[in-house]
């Protein structure tokens, strides 16, 4: 007598069971990665702020004054997801020494005050491109950017 083999496989049953695993796990996940991503371009933001402050601190000690600066040439809403090409459209940042490296998601400006005694860094930029524009600054007193 021939003996005949059950076939194996997986039960309709058992690939919902598994698909419905990966859906929760989806749902999981993909908000991290959005979230992961907007701080990844939030850095880009902090390290660029944080060389300027250097450059004008620097600018500052060799010349008695901060110098004004920006705003760069760089459109800072037209499509946050892709950087775009550093332009140094008012000619103030290679004053002062500063060059991001690569290329750009925000628009970047300095403001001095008369006297050029104070100043106020700013990065203009829609990293989310949900919320419209967001402006982060720093200035000779607070190293630490904040939204504005």
């Amino acid at each position: 007598m021939i003996k005949l083999s059950k076939s194996k496989g997986f039960t309709l049953v058992e690939l919902m069971i598994v698909v419905a695993i990966m859906a929760i796990l989806a749902a999981i996940a993909i908000p991290s990665y959005l979230r992961f991503q907007i701080k990844a371009r939030e850095s880009e933001m902090r390290i660029n702020l944080a060389s300027i402050r250097v450059c004008e601190e620097a600018y500052k000690a060799q010349n008695d004054m901060y110098q004004a600066c920006g705003p760069s040439d760089t459109p800072a809403v037209a499509n946050p997801t892709i950087p775009i090409t550093w332009n140094d459209a008012s000619g103030n940042f290679d004053k002062i020494g500063f060059e991001p490296d690569g290329k750009v998601r925000y628009e970047y400006e300095v403001d001095a005050v008369v006297g050029a005694t104070a100043y106020t860094a700013k990065a203009t930029g829609n990293v989310d491109g949900k919320d419209g524009t967001v402006v982060w600054d720093v200035n000779q007193d607070s190293a630490i950017p904040t939204d504005t």
